[in-house]
């Protein structure tokens, strides 16, 4: 996921080395697997420093060495301290090329976040919004969230709108169920539970909410409008509340909210669907759709359109739907003006 790259550290964090798969192909037994790290991995990485600009000087490396998809962040000390992708030094060609882009640009994991968050992004900037909030409902481990936090910053730097991200789980993983709504026969009671401390150190800026969303969605005040929610908690029973949270007021919301849903059943687990159109996160949306005439959440079904299939991939996409608040105040607001349409009209669901 971080482009087949692991990167050595000493006991004091110092870089010491990046092991790739080369490095590990050219070891064929147990007793050479067997050798400390330190031995066989590559003792002169390109390396950024913080005295650096990594747009400019990590873009540079890039360019010479295409072969490379990540670059260690190292201090005056030599400690390891961030690292900078590929992607971010050329954001704009892989968020915005789909279509024939190099094989290191389109390896973006969690690459359906940032596509929302920069769709949700445009549609900000051209409402007037300097600001809007991003919510993943079922953090688990947090890789989704780490993610999203990362590629909110590039989306900021990129579009110039702010965005204030936020992650809402239980932290003790599934709770039992024997509802046949919920799939119990896929997911089981504990699963993905969280590891808060180790979640918190990885992120920079993230609100974590903790505990029963039953308890801590009601009431819930983002500092900015919500304009994308990633849902990711499996159960029938647990995607209810969530979708009621959008039956909330206007204010809270952008007329239009981009949503993911991880668990529909074009996903598999193992030999086996995530369960029917009567089950999980399918029937929750089912069921929010007949309630209401002015908040409709569309495709209601799985199938997007290829070119979205072509951008992400197809399992991801279809799991893309917007939310359209139809009687938001700016539902009607026009957003492609002369100015903005060549900015606009690389909108996902354009």
């Amino acid at each position: 996921m971080l482009g087949s790259t692991l990167f050595v550290v000493d006991e004091n964090g110092r870089l010491v080395g990046s092991l790739g798969l080369p490095d590990i192909r050219i070891l064929h037994d147990e007793e050479e697997l067997a050798v400390p790290v330190e031995d066989v991995c590559n003792k002169f990485p390109s390396i950024l420093t913080t005295e650096q600009n990594p747009y400019y000087d990590g873009r540079n490396i890039f360019l010479e060495r295409h072969g490379i998809t990540v670059l260690p962040i190292i201090n005056s000390d030599g400690v390891l301290v961030d690292l900078f992708f590929r992607y971010q030094a050329f954001f704009s060609d892989a968020i915005n090329s789909p279509c024939g882009e190099p094989k290191a640009l389109s390896v973006m994991p969690y690459k359906h976040y940032a596509y929302s968050l920069l769709s949700c992004a445009k549609e900000a900037l051209a409402l007037g919004y300097d600001r809007f909030s991003a919510i993943e409902f079922g953090v688990a481990g947090g890789n989704g969230l780490a993610w999203l936090e990362r590629y909110a910053r590039e989306v900021e730097r990129y579009v110039g709108v702010g965005i204030d991200t936020y992650g809402f789980d239980c932290g003790e993983g599934l709770a039992e169920s024997n509802d046949y709504r919920d799939i119990p026969y896929i997911f089981c009671a504990g699963d993905f539970k969280m590891d808060q401390e180790k979640l918190q150190r990885r992120l920079d800026s993230s609100r974590l909410v903790i505990g029963d969303i039953l308890e801590t969605l009601p009431g819930f005040c983002p500092v900015s409008r919500v304009g994308v929610v990633l849902c990711d908690v499996d159960y029938y029973s647990s995607a209810i509340p969530v979708l009621e949270f959008f039956a909330d007021d206007d204010t809270k919301f952008m007329p239009r909210v981009y949503l993911y849903f991880d668990d529909l059943p074009t996903r598999t687990v193992s030999f086996s669907p995530v369960g029917s159109e009567f089950q999980g996160e399918s029937l929750a949306i089912k069921e929010f759709n007949a309630k209401s005439a002015q908040l409709k959440i569309s495709p209601e079904a799985t199938n997007v359109s290829d070119k979205l299939k072509v951008a992400i991939d197809g399992v991801h996409a279809n799991g893309m739907k917007v939310l359209h608040r139809f009687s938001h105040p700016d539902y009607c607001k026009t957003l492609v003006s002369h100015r903005h349409h060549g900015f606009l009209n690389s909108s996902l669901f354009s």
